[in-house]
């Protein structure tokens, strides 16, 4: 066996993990605007460099194609000015992503993943007029 094929010991798998969060809260924590808009989705949804980050450094690209699919629900076209996207994700990768009007706000759309390897936690973006972004960006 090489070394990409050798199983990983729990403690290395936890490391991962921890490594992959550290990489979001970062990219999350420094973001201060855009440069450029990005368009990651088949659907009218785009992204600032920030997301685009996130997507990259994760492998998230499917993340963004799931909000970017809630975001045109009839319901959340109602606030397509402004919404929050919740990201949660538990222990074991079971999540959902809900797009709400103003957080704690009763979700308009919502999606169950039943898998996902995207860090552990609760996770906010916004739509602002079309463009999922982090709240740094806002």
């Amino acid at each position: 066996m090489d070394a990409e094929t050798t199983p990983k010991s729990p403690e290395a798998v936890r490391a991962t993990e921890a490594e992959r969060a550290a990489k979001v809260r970062s990219i999350m924590a420094y973001t201060t605007g855009t440069e450029a808009y990005h368009r990651l989705s088949l659907a009218p949804l785009n992204c600032t460099d920030s997301i685009k980050y996130i997507a990259e450094a994760v492998g998230a690209f499917w993340l963004v194609e799931a909000v970017a699919c809630e975001y045109t629900r009839p319901r959340a076209q109602e606030y397509r000015d402004f919404l929050v996207v919740e990201f949660h994700v538990e222990p074991g990768g079971r999540a959902w992503i809900h797009l709400r009007p103003d957080t704690g706000a009763q979700s308009v759309a919502t999606q169950e993943i039943p898998f996902t390897d995207f860090p552990v936690g609760l996770w906010k973006f916004y739509i602002v007029d079309g463009v999922l972004m982090c709240p740094g960006d806002y």
